[in-house]
């Protein structure tokens, strides 16, 4: 449930590797690496005092070292007077969430010299925040204000946390003048796992009216408005398991499948989903796919030695080997309460592989939408398979007053075996006018775990095969990999920097500890009416006991009675 990696539409990309997070503009070929002071604010060193026990307790799980990961990144970017400001956020293990600023002059071009190049800068936080509890996504909004500027309102930092509270924070640089974060909606008892707020679409007539979606452990998708987040419009169901990622299709492009109102969902259900949710209704839905040691299906049991049950027998009633009719009558039943403790012992298993919330599909961990809207890239836990989807829509007729309501699939285009197991995925835009970037149409950032940590996909145009005619990925070379994204990965294979084994938290026995338990009292699955809280017998039973405690409690007092009259 980690948010590793985040890209803008300017060309920049914020990665996680670990505890260190690192900033690439691969437009200026600039890297910088974005680190903690050791001067904090008063409110943040009271904060870390308060949770250190939190703190050390979770990180004695996750790592004996004393560091500090990174739980999730976001990065946006606003161009003014002639520069590219980048605000990045960063969210930890200690519940602080450090915002940047790194501004980048429009007048420094690639063609800078070569010791310039191979500088790393660093960049402070501008301000670091206190979190209530850990946060685990982060998304940047922009809130309509009086003044009028091009980025249409004042931008703010909105985060989802381990509660299932989303709060919006101010990105303020002035300490003198600081403004307090505001709560926008709560998930009740539950874990928010994604938030994401949509920009204002072309064809609405209020240019202010944005939508905010969280998704959460209990198999929902909130859609509320925003910045007026107390007016609900409705749920995203269909998920049988956890939300594990979200994304949002852009809807710069108006001719792409997904335009103005769509977004894409993965689940601990082994899916992915493609959602309207202006209409709150499903579009397009994947079927789960089985683990890579059980592609079949099938369990990977070893098949019992068949019996002869017609052995002959000799006429005084002894079988060939010399063995009476009584012993193996014994036999049998040796046999038949051996293999009802053997099946009782596999019933037992399974039910506490259901309760733990095993399951026998791969759960995706990941998903990214493509900014021409019709790609989607989807990553799994615990599997180096990187999958390519794409968003195909029927050439019906489009218009919904007509009452034709076009149909769409998600189709798999392509797979793609990477060097490590991946833990984050993003597209990134091209910016550059090179050679490489003009034969290519999409860009697919990729972290991974150690030694490879990253790797960049590009999309090529679309062959002339008829038989094939969809855009495939292929990996980049050192030679045509940015100059920054092959520094980064040249300094982490360096530095040796330690990656987790997985963006879902896990616990002891290693399953997610987004998944829910489920009842396997009395046997094999049952419907809702079987379960034990819902048997009547319970219930008379109940009632039967509180009669027979009042009666004692009765007889009681009257004993009591009669012995302080005596």
């Amino acid at each position: 449930m980690k948010q590793l990696v985040d890209c803008c539409p300017g060309g920049g990309i914020l990665l996680a590797l670990n505890d260190r997070a690192f900033l690439v503009v691969s437009s200026k070929n600039r890297l910088v690496e974005l680190v903690l002071t050791k001067d904090k604010d008063n409110n943040s060193k009271d904060n870390s005092t308060k949770n250190k026990k939190d703190k050390d307790k979770t990180s004695q799980d996750e790592n004996e070292n004393d560091e500090n990961p990174i739980q999730a990144v976001a990065v946006h970017q606003v161009h003014e007077n002639g520069s590219d400001h980048f605000w990045c956020a960063v969210s930890r293990l200690d519940k602080t969430l450090a915002i940047y600023q790194y501004t980048c002059s429009s007048s420094t071009t690639t063609n800078t010299t070569t010791s310039e190049n191979d500088k790393i800068e660093t960049a402070t936080p501008t301000t670091v925040h206190s979190c209530p509890k850990r946060v685990a996504c982060i998304a940047f909004a922009s809130v309509p204000s009086n003044s009028q500027s091009k980025d249409g309102g004042m931008l703010v930092l909105v985060t989802g946390d381990l509660t299932g509270d989303s709060w919006a924070w101010p990105l303020h640089s002035d300490t003198d003048k600081k403004e307090k974060p505001r709560l926008l909606l709560g998930h009740t008892a539950s874990m928010l796992t994604g938030v994401h707020v949509s920009s204002s679409s072309s064809s609405s007539k209020n240019k202010n009216n944005k939508v905010l979606l969280t998704s959460d452990r209990d198999e929902k998708i909130r859609v509320s408005s925003f910045p007026q987040t107390t007016i609900i419009q409705g749920f995203l169901l269909g998920h049988s398991a956890y939300v594990s990622s979200m994304d949002m299709v852009p809807s710069s492009n108006s001719s792409a499948a997904g335009s103005n109102h769509h977004c894409v969902s993965c689940s601990g259900d082994g899916t992915v989903r493609l959602w309207d949710y202006q209409a709150m209704k499903q579009l397009a839905s994947t079927s789960p796919s089985p683990q890579e040691g059980n592609k079949d299906g099938s369990d990977n049991h070893e098949m019992e030695e068949p019996t002869d049950g017609a052995a002959k027998q000799d006429p005084d009633g002894e079988d060939k080997d010399g063995t009476t009719e009584d012993a193996k009558r014994d036999k049998e039943n040796d046999n038949t309460a051996t293999n009802d403790d053997e099946a009782e012992q596999a019933k037992e298993e399974n039910d506490n592989s259901q309760e733990q919330g095993s399951t026998s599909h791969r759960i995706p961990s990941r998903v990214a939408v493509s900014p021409n809207g019709k790609d989607i890239a989807v990553i799994y836990d615990q599997s180096k398979q990187l999958d390519i989807l794409q968003i195909v829509q029927s050439k019906g007729n489009n218009n919904n007053n007509d009452g034709e309501e076009s149909s769409f699939q998600l189709c798999l285009t392509q797979s793609i075996e990477c060097k490590d197991q991946p833990l984050a995925i993003a597209f990134v835009q091209n910016n550059n006018d090179d050679e490489v970037d003009k034969k290519n149409t999409q860009q697919l950032i990729v972290t991974m775990k150690d030694p490879s940590y990253l790797q960049l996909y590009c999309q090529q145009q679309p062959s002339t095969d008829a038989s094939n005619p969809a855009a495939l990925f292929v990996p980049t070379t050192t030679t045509t990999m940015p100059s920054a994204l092959r520094k980064l990965q040249e300094l982490a294979q360096t530095s040796s920097i330690p990656m987790p084994d997985g963006v879902l938290e896990k616990d002891r026995q290693g399953q997610p500890t987004l998944g829910k338990r489920v009842e396997t009292r009395g046997g094999a699955a049952r419907s809702m009416q079987d379960m034990p809280w819902n048997n009547p017998k319970r219930i008379e039973i109940a009632k039967q006991r509180n009669k027979r405690h009042k009666r004692r409690r009765i007889e009681k007092t009257k004993a009591s009675k009669k012995q302080n009259q005596s």
